[in-house]
C-alpha cells in the first residue's frame, strides 16, 4: 500500500469554515425550482470497491453527538444527555440530591470530550502534550471508562504519540473511533512547541485498546487536517499544506477518501479551495460548496447544481438538506426530488440547528439568550418546511 506523505504547512482548519452564506429568496414550494444536473461527478467510478453498508459510521462533532433517539452534550463542562421522544434532559449523574456544580461529586463532570458508547460503557477522552527528557514533545490520549450514569469510573488507557483535538469531527463505528491525531514538533529557539507541526489519519479501538495510523500523513508550517464526513462508506478528509511560512498566500487544500474497510487512501478529485469545500456527507449525500453554486453528489454517480444554493455546512437530517442560517426565508433542499424548499421557520434561539428528526417532527438545538444555555426544541415538520 502506498503511503500518502505530504509535507508543508496549512491553514488547519480555516479553509472548511471559509463558505460563502446562504440564500434567503422567499418562494412557494410550487415556485421553488429544482437544481441543475450535473454531467460530471467526480465521485463516480468509486462504487466498485467493497464498502460498508449506509449506516455503518457515526459522525460525532463537538456540537452534535446523536445516542440512540437522543444527544450527548456539554453543559458547562458537565454532560448531559437529552432524550428527543420525551425531550427530558438530565445530567449524566444518578445521584439524587446531587446540586451537579461540585466535581468531586458530580459524576457528569470530565467526560465532556467525544463522549462515546461501546460494549454498554461510555467512554471519553483527553489529550495532552509533554515534554521528554530531550526537551522533544511527547502527546498523550488519555481514555476514561465509566457507566452509562458517569459512575464507576476507571483510567481506561493512556496512548503514547496520540492527540485528539477536543473541537475536531471525529467518525465511529462501533468500538472504532478515527480521528486526525495531532503532531507537534519542538521549537529549539522559542523553547515550545513549533509552529512546523503534522497530522496523521488514526484510529483507536475502545474494546481492544489498539491504537492505528493509516497511510495519510501531513507535515509543515500550521498543517492542518479535518474530517469532514462520510459518504457512500468512505471517509472524507480534508488535508492542507503551505510551501513556506505565508501560509496566508501559499496555502494548497487536497481532499481525501479513506476506506475503514480496505484500509485505502486515495485523492479525492473534488477540487478544494479558500472558495471551495464539502459543505455537507452523509452516507448517500456529499454537498461540495462553490461560487458557482452548491452541487449534491449521489453514490450513484448522479451530481445536481443548485445555482442560487449555497449552504454554509448545511446538516442533512432526514433526508433534508438544510442551510445552516436558519431562517424564515432561507431554502432548504429535498435531497430525494433535488428541489428547493422554502424555509418557514421562526426562532429566537442564537444559532438553531436542526439536529434530528421523529415522530413528524424536527429537533432543534441553539443558544438560548435568557439562560445564556444550549436549548433544544422539538418542531412539527409543517412549521419547519413549506412544503
Amino acid at each position: 500500500m502506498r503511503k500518502l506523505f505530504i509535507k508543508a504547512a496549512a491553514f488547519g482548519l480555516a479553509a472548511a469554515m471559509l463558505l460563502s452564506g446562504c440564500s434567503t429568496n422567499e418562494q412557494s414550494k410550487e415556485d421553488s425550482p429544482a437544481g441543475t444536473i450535473d454531467e460530471s461527478n467526480p465521485t463516480a467510478g468509486t462504487i466498485d470497491e467493497e464498502k460498508a453498508p449506509a449506516g455503518t459510521y457515526k459522525v460525532q462533532t463537538s456540537y452534535v453527538n446523536i445516542y440512540g433517539d437522543g444527544m450527548f452534550y456539554e453543559s458547562q463542562m458537565r454532560l448531559k444527555y437529552i432524550d428527543f421522544t420525551n425531550m427530558n434532559d438530565v445530567f449524566v449523574c444518578p445521584y439524587p440530591n446531587c446540586t451537579h456544580t461540585d466535581p468531586s461529586v458530580c459524576a457528569a463532570y470530565g467526560i465532556t470530550i467525544h463522549p462515546t458508547v461501546a460494549d454498554g460503557s461510555l467512554y471519553s477522552f483527553n489529550s495532552e502534550i509533554t515534554f521528554d527528557r530531550n526537551s522533544e514533545p511527547v502527546t498523550v490520549l488519555s481514555v476514561t471508562k465509566s457507566g452509562l450514569d458517569g459512575t464507576n469510573r476507571e483510567n481506561y488507557d493512556e496512548v503514547e504519540n496520540a492527540y485528539m483535538n477536543s473541537l475536531s469531527t471525529v467518525v465511529t463505528n462501533d468500538s472504532a473511533v478515527y480521528f486526525a491525531n495531532y503532531k507537534p514538533q519542538f521549537d529549539e529557539m522559542s523553547g515550545s512547541t513549533s509552529n512546523v507541526y503534522g497530522y496523521s489519519l488514526a484510529s483507536y479501538d475502545l474494546l481492544t485498546k489498539e491504537f492505528k495510523e493509516y497511510d495519510l500523513e501531513v507535515e509543515g508550517y500550521g498543517a492542518g487536517m479535518s474530517i469532514m464526513g462520510v459518504f457512500d462508506g468512505e471517509i472524507y478528509v480534508l488535508v492542507s499544506v503551505s510551501e513556506d511560512e505565508n501560509v496566508t498566500e501559499n496555502t494548497s487544500h487536497t481532499l481525501y477518501r479513506f476506506n475503514p474497510l480496505t484500509e485505502s487512501v486515495n485523492e479525492s478529485d473534488i477540487e478544494i479551495d479558500m472558495s471551495r469545500t464539502i459543505a455537507a456527507a452523509s452516507d448517500d449525500y456529499l454537498v461540495y460548496s462553490t461560487p458557482e453554486g452548491t452541487y449534491v453528489y449521489t453514490k450513484d454517480g448522479s451530481s445536481t447544481l443548485f445555482e442560487e444554493f449555497s449552504p454554509s455546512y448545511g446538516p442533512i437530517v432526514n433526508g433534508i438538506l438544510f442551510p445552516s442560517l436558519l431562517k424564515n426565508g432561507a431554502q432548504a433542499v429535498d435531497l430525494s426530488t433535488m428541489e428547493l424548499i422554502p424555509v418557514c421557520l421562526e426562532s429566537s434561539l442564537i444559532n438553531p440547528t436542526i439536529v434530528y428528526y421523529i415522530d413528524g417532527s424536527y429537533v432543534m438545538q441553539g443558544i438560548d439568550t435568557e439562560q445564556n444555555e444550549m436549548v433544544f426544541t422539538k418542531v412539527p415538520q409543517d412549521e419547519v418546511l413549506n412544503n
